[in-house]
């Protein structure tokens, strides 16, 4: 990742600093500081493309709801 966009609340854009070959990948989320499980999901809809993606991160133990505290990590799994 070459930087992160934050869109709004719990809306980032994630900039890949080399460009992945096809749209063929995942995010995988985590967060320290935070008691709950990490979600990241399509509302509003991803953009998946090869330089970058579009996502909301929620707390998945309770859905809906955005973080608000603690260390987000996301790793991009090809």
């Amino acid at each position: 990742m070459s930087s992160v966009t934050d869109n709004g609340t719990a809306q980032y854009t994630i900039n890949f600093s080399t460009a992945m070959p096809d749209t063929n990948y995942v995010l995988l989320g985590t967060a320290s500081n935070e008691n709950n499980l990490v979600g990241i999901d399509g509302h509003p809809p991803s953009t998946y493309s090869t330089t970058q993606v579009d996502v909301r991160i929620f707390d998945a133990s309770n859905v809906g709801q955005e973080l608000t505290n603690g260390i987000l990590n996301v790793a991009v799994i090809r």
